[in-house]
């Protein structure tokens, strides 16, 4: 990631580099750097086993990351407290005190409307924490004044008994820890939701300590090292903006060249100018499938097959690949050497225990051979430890970390900003890394997609356990066997207003197109909403959604869309 955004950045000459975490957590950076000061984790999942209640948002940990899944169903055994917010009842719903089972997009509502509650019943922190550790309390009491649970229910459909419990179980337990997924961030108002989750707690003192904080549960293993790295258009290595002049002038005197002075496209920006004069013709796509994965995709693939030159870097020949003109086939993590970064901000080596296959190549091999075939030679150096050292040398929160201190203990948790730091398992403890905790005060909105007389219906899409993100990887395995298709999950009450039994073929429409899926009927969603996941590409899922996203970060607003339902 570091070496690919530099291959940008000094070779190419532009910022316009980005990273899988557009389409999922941007949304939480946003969010928890708007409140915090830092866009990452606040705790160790290992919290789970000392934290009193765990509010558990827009996720399924079961299905989405089983081994904290089951590191969740443990601390339920000891006693500890659990809330659910989520659409769907999932299996760890119905293990919850409380299941807020909230409609789609109403993130904000909902968690004012808890903060509401506390404020009106005086369970807030104590005035020495608001005094020393915050700011912008009192906006933020006005905009929650608003949220009534009279209002708030009306909004969420989560019933007030239901709200108020809720409020005073995160309110008056000794260490609340909040856990998130992508129900909080694929919204169209996604970052807003963060910033409200963040806010009820710092509105409680839940963060800085053991046991609380606002964890989110990262969609890949290396997605937080990826915005880490600074493969985002706005910033390099931990999010130094590479609009501030400080910043461009250190990398530049490390490159050896000038770098661009101006932020660039996101990605999803950067689809949308092709085709148009001055607008892009060439695109490096390393490790990611967007041809399946993204929103709106026959207009993604149409973008694709619209460019001059698409260069490909997969392990598998993916949907993607398919536009390649110029695929190179890369090694997997058990071919290569480097480090990931969890989102406990954990860094971590990986080491290479096998040889590649045929002639594919670690991806920081191929990066550093096609910037040296360009006529530039951008390697650190002969090793990943030596381009580890350069990064580290670049970037304050990781000067601490190298190739030997992760040989024993086996990872360290940034901010590490010295050889003698420890790392940090617990941030924003004695101060935030914005200074004073700022209260967000976000008016709630109405999601951009909404329900009408042609598309009633409103779909999720989420994971199941049986795969893996977009399936490239777990469909060519015996899971397959256990799960071989997306399955559309629909509530007894809508099946029978439309004569649909379990088992049955039907069409699922929306302005962008038509797929054929099999119905399931039970009562894991309400009346009127819907559930599938993204896993198969010859289902064709993503075809149908919008891309409506989230106005600050493009995050795409995959959980909530517009849908018509019928019976082949």
């Amino acid at each position: 990631n570091y070496l690919g955004s530099k291959l940008m950045r000094a070779v190419i000459g532009t910022n316009n580099v980005d990273n899988c975490a557009r389409v999922c957590h941007s949304a939480t950076v946003k969010g928890m750097m708007t409140v915090f000061g830092a866009g990452a984790g606040t705790n160790s999942l290992g919290d789970i086993d000392v934290t009193d209640l765990l509010l558990v948002s827009g996720c399924n940990p079961i299905h989405g990351h089983p081994v904290t899944g089951s590191r969740i169903k443990r601390a339920r055994k000891r006693g500890m407290g659990m809330i659910v917010a989520d659409p769907k009842k999932t299996t760890l719903a119905k293990m919850a005190d409380v299941h807020l089972q909230l409609r789609p997009g109403t993130n904000v509502a909902l968690y004012q409307g808890l903060s509401h509650i506390i404020i009106r019943d005086g369970l807030e922190a104590n005035s020495e924490w608001m005094d020393s550790r915050t700011e912008n309390l009192e906006p933020y009491k006005k905009m929650c004044s608003v949220m009534t649970p009279e209002i708030c229910s009306s909004i969420t459909g989560v019933p007030i008994d239901d709200l108020e419990a809720a409020a005073k179980m995160y309110a008056t337990s000794s260490a609340a820890m909040s856990v998130h997924g992508l129900g909080m961030t694929e919204h169209s108002h996604g970052s807003e939701g963060v910033m409200a989750l963040s806010s009820l707690a710092l509105l409680t003192g839940n963060v800085g300590r053991p046991g609380t904080g606002i964890n989110p549960l990262r969609g890949q293993n290396n997605v937080q090292g990826s915005c880490d790295m600074g493969a985002l258009p706005n910033v390099y290595t931990n999010y130094q903006s590479v609009d501030d002049e400080a910043n461009r002038k250190s990398f530049s005197e490390i490159w050896g060249v000038e770098t661009p002075s101006n932020s660039g496209l996101t990605y999803p920006e950067m689809l949308q100018t092709v085709g148009n004069q001055n607008g892009l013709r060439s695109l490096y796509m390393i490790g990611s499938d967007i041809a399946h994965t993204d929103p709106d995709n026959l207009a993604v693939k149409k973008a694709l097959s619209n460019l001059d030159l698409l260069i490909v870097q997969d392990i598998f020949f993916c949907e993607s690949a398919k536009f390649a003109h110029l695929v190179l086939p890369a090694a997997s993590f058990l071919e290569s050497d480097g480090t990931y970064t969890n989102g406990e901000r954990r860094v971590q080596r990986i080491r290479k225990a096998i040889e590649s296959p045929g002639e594919a190549k670690e991806d920081w091999i191929i990066v550093a051979e096609l910037a040296q075939r360009l006529g530039h030679d951008i390697l650190a150096g002969p090793s990943p430890s030596e381009v580890w050292d350069e990064l580290a040398s670049l970037t304050p929160n990781f000067r601490g970390i190298n190739y030997s201190r992760l040989e024993s203990p086996e990872a360290v948790q940034w901010p590490a900003p010295n050889a003698g730091h420890p790392g940090t398992s617990v941030m924003h403890s004695e101060q935030f890394s914005r200074g004073l905790g700022h209260f967000a005060a976000p008016e709630y909105s109405e999601p951009n997609e909404r329900p009408s007389d042609e598309f009633p219906f409103i779909l999720v899409t989420g994971r199941n356990i049986y795969h893996y993100n977009s399936g490239t990887q777990t469909r060519r395995t015996e899971l397959a066997k256990f799960r071989d298709s997306d399955y559309l999950e629909m509530n007894y009450e809508d099946a029978n207003s439309l004569s649909i039994s379990n088992g049955d073929e039907v069409w699922i429409s929306s302005p962008r197109n038509r797929i054929k899926m099999i119905a399931q009927v039970g009562d894991s969603m309400r009346k009127g909403n819907l559930f599938t996941t993204f896993h198969f590409p010859d289902i064709g899922i993503n075809s149908v959604l919008s891309s409506s996203a989230d106005g600050y970060t493009f995050c795409p607003e995959y959980k909530v869309q517009a849908v018509s339902v019928e019976r082949v």
